[in-house]
């Protein structure tokens, strides 16, 4: 659940492409039926995820599992904003 106060703007939306480019591994985010490129600042700007918005992170590869866990942190950790 996105839980920082401004949401997924765009230097929040900057960092998790910033740390899903870290790994090769294919990445997804969903939030409802949408369903985008994690490493694409683009797509993950039309998620529209405002503060308390569900989302889910889905990775595949070698490395999804280290993947998951930064992701994972980065957004529980508010994007480092707060």
């Amino acid at each position: 659940m996105i839980t920082n106060k401004l949401g997924l703007h765009l230097r929040a939306a900057g960092r998790l492409v910033d740390v899903a480019n870290q790994f090769d591994a294919n990445i997804r985010i969903r939030k409802g039926q949408k369903d985008v490129d994690g490493k694409s600042i683009m797509e993950v700007m039309t998620l529209a995820a405002t503060t308390g918005t569900p989302i889910v992170l889905c990775a595949t590869g070698a490395d999804a599992e280290d993947a998951i866990h930064s992701l994972v942190n980065l957004v529980e950790g508010k994007f480092d904003e707060e």
